[in-house]
C-alpha cells in the first residue's frame, strides 16, 4: 500500500470497536468524531481516503498490524463485525472454506454430489484440488462424513452451515 495513504490512515481515522471514525482533520472540522464510510452493495463498509475506495476491515486490520494481508477473513462470516479479533488474515482457498455462501454446496448438502447409480459422493476442494473422501449410499451418512472431513482437513476455517 501507499506510505502516503498508510500516514493518512493513522494520522485522520481512528477505531473504536471496529468501527472507523473521523480525526484531526483540518478542512472538514464538522467530520471529526464522526463514523468514517458507507455500506457498498455487497455487505461490506468503505471509506474513501485521498480518493482511493478502501474496505474497512483491510484499514482496521492495517491500523492493529501493520500489514495489508492479501486476504482477511471475518471469523464469524458477518462483513459488519469488524472487530479486530474478528479479522484474520488467510488465504483465498481459506477465506472461501469459511464462507456461508453455498459456493461447494448441492442441494444434497456442502461437498456433496449426488452419483448417477444414486449414491453420495464426499469431495473437498483443498489447494484447488478435489479430495474424493468416499461414497456413500445413505445421504445422512454422506453429510456426517463431510463435517467430519471439513473439521479434519479444514480445522479453524472449517464451516458447517
Amino acid at each position: 500500500m501507499n506510505t502516503i495513504i498508510e500516514k493518512y490512515i493513522l494520522e485522520h481515522l481512528e477505531e473504536y470497536d471496529g468501527k472507523l471514525f473521523w480525526k484531526n482533520l483540518k478542512n472538514r472540522t464538522d467530520f471529526n468524531g464522526k463514523e468514517a464510510g458507507w455500506m457498498n452493495n455487497t455487505g461490506y463498509k468503505r471509506v474513501k481516503v485521498l480518493g482511493k475506495s478502501l474496505l474497512c476491515h483491510r484499514i482496521i486490520y492495517f491500523m492493529h498490524t501493520g500489514g495489508w494481508p492479501k486476504e482477511i477473513d471475518h471469523k464469524d462470516r458477518n462483513p459488519l463485525n469488524n472487530k479486530i479479533e474478528n479479522l484474520r488474515a488467510c488465504t483465498r482457498s481459506q477465506n472461501r472454506t469459511n464462507s456461508d455462501k453455498p459456493c461447494n454446496a448441492s442441494r444434497f448438502g456442502r461437498n456433496i454430489k449426488m452419483q448417477r447409480s444414486g449414491n453420495y459422493s464426499v469431495v473437498l476442494r483443498i489447494n484447488n484440488e478435489d479430495l474424493h473422501i468416499g461414497t456413500f449410499e445413505d445421504l445422512e451418512l454422506a453429510q456426517l462424513v463431510a463435517s467430519e472431513a471439513r473439521k479434519k482437513y479444514y480445522g479453524e476455517w472449517a464451516y458447517d452451515y
